[in-house]
């Protein structure tokens, strides 16, 4: 018996053995299929080019050649940078490395050029001028924390500071955007006067903290600047309701661009109140505002001072009922506004 016992148990492992689970046989289909397929192909890394031609064609700035030794993002960096005369097909100026990223920026007179280059963990911005074929750097973190009056306000091991041009903003002023990490990481912009070597900060604010600063010095500002925002402001008063159910809503309107004593002062001028609405009856007195030194019967005298600017236009006699206007412009927590509007009568 114990014999026959031990036959059928031996039997019963044979067969066993040899037996698998249909569950059995889809994880050893799954687990082969795993390691006979072929690893994932890797993209081959590549190089980023930048060109830039001056808008009177007669130099070209541009990256070229790679460098295979270092890649960063799947980027290998340029060779160089270099600014060509196109006539003469003539090699003026390089640098190098080219970095990974390279984007370039014309003066509206082509004699500088602004570049930017990014690393792989910071960018920042130079200028070449292609009358002396020398390059500027720009101020960086250092010069915008002493100017700014700002604690060491920097991660040491990886600050991560991108200054990135904007754009030009005459001939010689070019406007920068920065921010870089830290125990208090800021960002902003700031204008850069290359004749100069002067700069400004715009704007600052930090990331990591509600209180924000802000900086501004209107010797900086020029006429083409000043009449831009006046143009906005005459763009915008001409868009506000003639005609309106809720004075207060006049007002609010009229505060992006005036102060708010100036604006309650404006509309109180303009609107009469007929009915449940008010609206403007004539068109003719009163505060409407017009970009000074549009008649040629007109003269205007700007002064710029740090903190405001004033603008005097002189009218004659047959012109309007006043003999001048006086507007003065100044700022308001992160903007410029107009916080006076003299009407010069005699």
């Amino acid at each position: 018996m114990g014999k026959l016992v031990s036959t059928f148990l031996i039997g019963l492992l044979l067969v066993c053995s040899g037996c698998t689970t249909q569950k059995d046989q889809v994880a050893r289909d799954q687990t082969e299929s795993f390691f006979e397929s072929e690893p994932a192909s890797v993209p081959e890394p590549f190089v980023e080019h930048s060109v830039s031609t001056s808008s009177d064609g007669k130099y070209r700035i541009e990256s070229y050649g790679v460098i295979k030794d270092v890649t960063a993002g799947g980027l290998y960096p340029a060779e160089g940078i270099r600014l060509v005369d196109i006539t003469a097909d003539k090699e003026l100026w390089t640098m190098t490395p080219g970095y990974y990223k390279q984007s370039f920026v014309w003066s509206p007179d082509n004699r500088y050029v602004a570049v930017y280059i990014e690393t792989r963990t910071s960018g920042s911005t130079f200028v070449v001028d292609t009358q002396t074929m020398l390059s500027n750097h720009l101020p960086y973190v250092d010069e915008v924390i002493e100017l700014a009056g700002l604690k060491e306000a920097r991660d040491e091991n990886r600050t991560d500071a991108y200054f990135n041009v904007l754009n030009w903003v005459n001939e010689d002023q070019l406007s920068i955007s920065f921010l870089w990490n830290g125990i208090d990481g800021y960002e902003g912009k700031y204008t850069f006067d290359v004749k100069k070597d002067k700069f400004l900060i715009v704007s600052i604010v930090s990331a990591n903290s509600i209180e924000n600063k802000f900086i501004t010095d209107f010797t900086t500002w020029n006429d083409k600047e000043l009449f831009a925002f006046l143009e906005e402001v005459q763009e915008h008063v001409r868009n506000i309701p003639k005609v309106t159910d809720s004075i207060e809503e006049v007002i609010k309107d009229y505060s992006i661009y005036f102060s708010q004593q100036l604006s309650e002062k404006i509309v109180q001028s303009l609107y009469n109140q007929e009915g449940e609405q008010w609206a403007i009856p004539n068109s003719d007195g009163g505060y409407i505002f017009f970009v000074p030194g549009r008649s040629t019967k007109s003269e205007v005298v700007i002064k710029y001072e740090k903190d405001f600017i004033t603008i005097r236009e002189s009218y004659e006699a047959e012109v309007t009922m006043y003999k001048a206007v006086e507007y003065k412009i100044e700022y308001d927590d992160k903007k410029p506004i107009i916080t006076e509007w003299i009407q010069i009568i005699e």
